[in-house]
């Protein structure tokens, strides 16, 4: 039997539930197989890592809102991977620029690196300032990595809604 996932919070169901151990949200009884099933990403729609890099350019500059664990990871997976490739373009060619690309990358992806990471400490109830703990040396990325580690609020918190996704 498959997983099945709570819609509001993506918390693992029991096959008999009727009630979301982690949120307390209804679940719905259901004859629709596919309905609560799956990863928590696929039931909501959003369009998965796609959804994840559109909205993480939309929201260039909203410091606004949450950002869930998923949504957090997967803008690092898609930095880091569009890191790599710019780097490996900028070595495969050899134009007089070409060493310039992976800083073009990163200064495209500062600015929303910066809002992804506020809204995922808003989703742990934590100020966007927190980041300033990247400063600090060794400990301070360690510690941020901690804080973008840590699970999601369940419902509302100071900083808005919970993610949908």
């Amino acid at each position: 039997m498959a997983t099945r996932f709570c819609s509001e919070c993506n918390a693992i169901l029991t096959a008999d539930a009727q009630f979301c151990s982690a949120c307390g949200t209804a679940v719905a009884a259901t004859t629709d197989d596919s309905a609560g099933y799956g990863y928590p990403l696929q039931n909501k729609g959003r369009g998965g890592f796609r959804g994840v890099v559109n909205e993480g350019f939309g929201k260039y500059g909203d410091f606004t809102g949450r950002a869930s664990r998923s949504q957090f990871w997967y803008w690092v997976l898609f930095v880091i991977l569009g890191h790599v490739g710019v780097s490996i373009a900028a070595g495969l060619y050899f134009f007089p620029l070409a060493p310039l690309l992976p800083l073009l990358w990163s200064l495209a992806v500062f600015v929303p690196n910066i809002a992804v990471c506020t809204r995922r400490l808003h989703d742990t109830n934590r100020t966007g300032w927190q980041q300033l703990w990247a400063f600090v040396p060794l400990f301070g990325w360690i510690y941020l990595m901690y804080l973008c580690v840590q699970p999601s609020d369940v419902g509302p918190n100071d900083y808005g809604p919970a993610p949908d996704w």
